[in-house]
């Protein structure tokens, strides 16, 4: 063989090695994977994990945490506080308040569920509840646009202190200061004839009557008290006429009988 036959056999096999190398590489990313990015995983993005985002972690979303929301804290809600709840906050209770209690304010001291309390339950869960009064004659709660020149004062519901005494929010209807200080109402002057209603001249007072198998009594006006509608002691209960029922103190019955609304 000429030695120039050698040569030209010699550049064709080089030739020939480096199209073999250059084929050997892959797409031409350096990763040795199938995609078109510089890393080693088999995604599209440029990180070493094996999801389709941008990050570090292993979940589809773009922040670097662990969990599936797109926040940067390490829960899966949608915020960045790092508690389990959907609130901007850290206390994990699920209000926005900031504190660890369940209710809507900032004080920490997780308000008692007063609504729904009827009066008499309302006035003996003092002091986390103050009931709310509402002049029927001049009514603020509601849709009504009247006032009557009359007084004739009403239960309307429970509200927690807080938000009825030491210049609380409030909201329609008035709670008297008695109720604030843990009190009872005066009731002598709640009967008279500014109001249409008996006893209703003053805000927690209520007509009582005579039960029936009791001694004869006259209708008089009694307060709302904590232990109205609560006796344990070993006396028969009062038959009281419908719509009331027997009124109790100190845990036994008083032989008057109380409208059924106060202890529903």
């Amino acid at each position: 063989m000429k030695r120039c036959d050698f040569f030209s056999i010699a550049v064709v096999a080089f030739v020939v090695l480096v199209a073999l190398m250059a084929g050997g590489c892959g797409d031409g990313g350096g990763g040795g994977d199938a995609d078109s990015d510089s890393d080693s995983d088999s995604d599209a993005d440029a990180d070493s994990d094996s999801d389709a985002d941008a990050d570090s972690d292993s979940d589809s979303d773009a922040d670097s945490d662990a969990d599936s929301d797109s926040d940067s804290d390490s829960d899966a809600d949608s915020d960045a506080d790092g508690d389990g709840d959907g609130d901007g906050d850290a206390d994990g209770d699920g209000d926005g308040d900031g504190d660890a209690d369940g209710d809507g304010d900032a004080d920490g001291d997780g308000d008692a569920d007063c609504s729904g309390l009827g009066e008499g339950a309302c006035v003996a869960a003092f002091p986390s509840c103050v009931p709310v009064y509402d002049d029927a004659c001049c009514p603020s709660c509601g849709n009504a646009k009247y006032c009557a020149d009359c007084v004739d004062w009403r239960f309307e519901r429970c509200d927690p202190i807080d938000e009825r005494c030491d210049d609380g929010p409030g909201g329609c209807g008035v709670t008297p200061q008695w109720a604030c200080d843990g009190w009872t109402a005066d009731c002598s002057d709640a009967s008279g004839p500014a109001s249409p209603s008996p006893c209703g001249q003053t805000a927690g007072c209520v007509q009582v009557e005579a039960c029936a198998n009791c001694d004869p009594a006259p209708t008089e006006c009694h307060a709302v008290r904590a232990g109205s509608c609560e006796a344990s002691c070993e006396m028969a209960e009062p038959e009281c006429p419908e719509g009331t029922v027997p009124e109790a103190e100190n845990e036994c019955y008083t032989g008057f009988c109380i409208p059924a609304g106060v202890c529903p």
